[in-house]
Formats: C-alpha cells, structure tokens, sequence
C-alpha cells in the first residue's frame, strides 16, 4: 500500500494520502470481530474423541489434537467409558456390563487423575486468557 521514495542515506518519504489511507483501512481492520467458529454438535465431537479414546491417547494429546475445551473431552470421555466399556488392555472391565453400573476402581483412579489434569489444564488455559486480555489492553 505505502510506496516510499528514498531520500539521502536511510531515509524514506511517504505521500501523505497513502499514509491516510492506509491508517483507515487499519483502523477497519481493527474493527473487524473475526468470524465465531461453528460449534459442533455432540456427536461430531463424539465422532473425533471417541476414536482418539480407543486408541489410549493421553488426554492432554486429546485436548491438543482436537483443539476442544478440556471440560468437552472430559465429558466425551465419561460418556465413552460409560457407554462402551470396551476392554481396554490391562483392565478387567466386563465389556457385556450394564453401563449404569459402578465403574471398576482402577477406572475410577485413572479417571480421577485425568480429572486432577484437565482441572491443571483448565487452571492454565485461564491463566492465558487473562494474560492476553492484559496484552490487549496495552
């Protein structure tokens, strides 16, 4: 957009029109909101994490490679292990089993340390949003 002469040594002139213009169109620019992104439904979130589960991903490998909120794959991941209760390799979980039933112990440990890490994660993902609302106030 600038279209600056040279002038002696270093030195770079500008028109003051391009100058103008270009401070409106950044202006607009700035005034711009971007675009909401789609939420998705729950069974398109269903259909990415589910997967993910079945393949033993460590949840904080879930939460990155989906880009979805911590508080979503947890519930995703409740849901899964409810609902499917697949065996899942050094458990001894009843793959016929009714899904209301009480969650084996082990299960229950390694979703409670799942939980301890997504509230980790949760407690960060503030702290981030509080630093960069502080940033943009600059």
């Amino acid at each position: 957009m600038l279209h600056p002469e040279r002038g002696e040594g270093r030195v770079r002139y500008f028109d003051e029109a391009e100058v103008d213009a270009l401070a409106v169109h950044l202006a607009q620019e700035a005034d711009k909101k971007p675009e909401a992104p789609r939420v998705l439904t729950e069974g398109e979130i269903a259909a990415r994490l589910f997967p993910i589960f079945e393949r033993g991903v460590s949840w904080l490998d879930a939460v990155v490679s989906t880009k979805l909120p911590p508080k979503e794959v947890r519930a995703a991941y409740w849901q899964w292990r409810q609902g499917f209760r697949r065996e899942i390799p050094g458990t001894a979980v009843d793959v016929d089993a009714e899904p209301d039933e009480a969650v084996p112990a082990h299960d229950e440990k390694a979703f409670a340390d799942w939980e301890a890490e997504m509230r980790a994660l949760d407690r960060e993902q503030e702290r981030f949003a509080r630093l960069s609302r502080s940033l943009r106030r600059r």
